[in-house]
């Protein structure tokens, strides 16, 4: 009687922690990140009886998460790549927005400057129509500050979203490391047993943390996770994390380097990060604002070059020669601050300027 007592309650103990189990999932249904859990049954070792073994009850011997390691990194892996992809699209939009507009864009702007050109031309001495060419000029002038200005302002807009998301890394990567310390902890005082909404909380720091950049990670043997970015720079390593900052670039101070902050070096990582809203940015400047900013600057250079020398070679009302119409573009080069030594730069001929420059 007392063996069939102690199955009862071992039975009723047992489903017990089936109960809360069940009872935690219901109240974290909705809850981010976390992982639905079960409860582990196994039989208690049976006792050897005069008929053969007879069972001695069952017992909850472990409480685990309904998680996949490997669909979880799939997750991590795409979150990046759409991030990535979105921050991209939003930032090159503001660009095609710009210069598809006709009250903006230099189409509208350059097509009256010349049809201003061709009335002088048919009417030399017309004076509205010389007028006319002048006005059309500064319009033409104007257009071209106005979008070196707002190209300035999307670029302003980039770096301030890559502060913001290297600020939200640096805290995501010590949350992380405080989260590794706790299990690490946790696992050595319960004998193994894991310590689930511990882990289902570093898990949605990671999952955050993949969506400003690609992270790679592996577990330490004491359930600490080690996270990686860039090119297999240490972000968190057990209950430590290094920083990420930005910096002026050395050899363009209108661009930022990301800076990988460890034990007091600093070291430029700003071409391996990839994926994630960093990622996006990043190269959202590099393939589209810096293609839009020389290209931009190679037209009006070209174009104030090609009409000044044209214009020179004509004469005015009274027989003078010609001068420049538009104002001589003021080229300047810019060194790297490591740079030593006394070579000086010096461009006469815009043709002469490629992109790269």
């Amino acid at each position: 009687m007392s063996d069939l007592l102690l199955n009862g309650l071992s039975g009723l103990t047992a489903f017990r922690s089936v109960l809360d189990t069940t009872s935690h999932n219901i109240a974290n249904a909705s809850t981010e990140g976390y992982s639905r859990q079960r409860v582990e049954l196994d039989a208690n070792n049976p006792q050897l009886a005069g008929a053969g073994y007879i069972g001695s009850g069952v017992s909850a011997t472990n409480v685990s998460r309904l998680y996949d390691a490997f669909l979880s990194t799939q997750y991590r892996s795409s979150s990046t790549a759409v991030s990535e992809l979105e921050t991209y699209l939003n930032f090159a939009n503001q660009i095609d927005g710009v210069l598809a507009d006709e009250n903006i864009g230099l189409s509208t702007a350059l097509q009256d400057f010349f049809n201003a050109v061709q009335a002088v031309a048919d009417d030399p001495t017309s004076i509205p129509a010389r007028q006319v060419l002048l006005t059309e000029g500064e319009v033409l002038e104007n257009r071209f500050a106005t979008l070196d200005r707002l190209f300035d302002g999307v670029s302003t807009q980039v770096n301030g979203s890559l502060q913001g998301n290297i600020d939200e890394v640096n805290s995501l990567s010590e949350n992380i490391a405080l989260i590794n310390d706790r299990i690490a902890s946790a696992l050595g005082g319960s004998d193994g047993n894991l310590p689930n909404d511990l882990l289902d909380q570093r898990d949605k720091l990671i999952d955050d943390l993949s969506q400003l950049v690609n992270v790679k990670t592996n577990e330490q043997e004491n359930g600490a996770v080690n996270v990686f970015i860039g090119n297999g720079q240490t972000l968190v390593l057990g209950n430590t994390n290094n920083t990420l900052a930005l910096q002026p670039s050395t050899l363009d101070p209108t661009r930022v380097d990301v800076i990988f902050q460890q034990g007091g070096a600093d070291t430029a990582i700003t071409q391996f990060m990839t994926g994630g809203e960093i990622g996006g940015a990043l190269r959202f400047k590099d393939e589209v604002l810096d293609g839009a900013v020389h290209a931009l600057g190679e037209i009006a250079i070209g174009l104030s070059f090609s009409v000044n020398n044209q214009h020179a070679n004509g004469i005015d009302l009274e027989g003078e020669q010609g001068l420049n119409f538009f104002s001589t573009a003021n080229i300047t080069h810019v060194k790297a601050d490591a740079n030593a030594g006394s070579l000086a730069v010096s461009v006469s001929d815009p043709s002469q300027i490629i992109n790269s420059d």
